[in-house]
């Protein structure tokens, strides 16, 4: 009797330790970012059938957020089961990313630092959504270099021809970063609906590395 008692005691302190690791199926459902802008909320989930998130953990020095998720001890237990984090931003940091296993992350969250704005990245099939053609009256095009880097066009059989580069695009493939660094070349692209206004309604950026 007693070496069964001590075998069962071994067998849930393996159970117990073997548990409590790093989860690699962690996804973000939903975010919130404060009023102060200080914090994010992280809604997740796992795609998994088995075990719960019960911890996060920052996991990396870099300026951008790296953070691990952790299971529940005991398989399938819900005690100290979370689902909803709290994360402190500042201002330097413009991209999060959950661990995956094999010392890999993927982002989840990007900042787009022209309006400071959280964007959480699609990995459902994307397709970009555009003006309706009949109603473009002005494109423009700024190449980002320093002479004659920008041009307008107004006249309707070049509008259509810019326009129809980017209908029906679609990809799976998001974009890791709103912040492409070191690239050779650079494009904003431009739609307005009105010919004589300033702000444009509609733009894409593209770059090549």
């Amino acid at each position: 009797m007693i070496g069964v008692i001590i075998l069962i005691a071994i067998v849930a302190v393996v159970i117990f330790l073997s548990t409590g690791s790093a989860r690699t199926d962690v996804y973000l459902k939903d975010f919130e970012v404060s009023v102060d802008g200080k914090t994010i909320t992280l809604k997740v989930g796992i795609s998994g059938s088995v075990g719960y998130v019960r911890k996060i953990e920052r996991t990396s020095g870099s300026t951008n957020g790296y953070y691990t998720f952790y299971s529940t001890y005991c398989i399938n237990s819900k005690i100290g089961s979370k689902d909803t984090f709290e994360i402190e931003i500042d201002n330097n940091m413009d991209e999060i990313y959950f661990y995956i296993g094999n010392k890999g992350y993927k982002p989840v969250l990007a900042k787009y630092k022209v309006t400071n704005e959280w964007t959480k990245i699609n990995y459902g099939n994307m397709k970009i959504n555009l003006l309706i053609k009949e109603d473009i009256k002005k494109v423009a095009i700024n190449t980002g270099a320093q002479n004659n880097n920008y041009f307008e066009y107004t006249d309707n059989d070049i509008i259509e021809k810019i326009f129809n580069i980017f209908l029906g695009l679609e990809t799976t493939i998001p974009s890791t970063t709103f912040n492409p660094k070191n690239t050779k070349e650079m494009y904003l692209i431009s739609f307005d609906t009105d010919e004589y206004e300033d702000k444009f309604e509609w733009s894409i950026e593209i770059y090549k590395k």
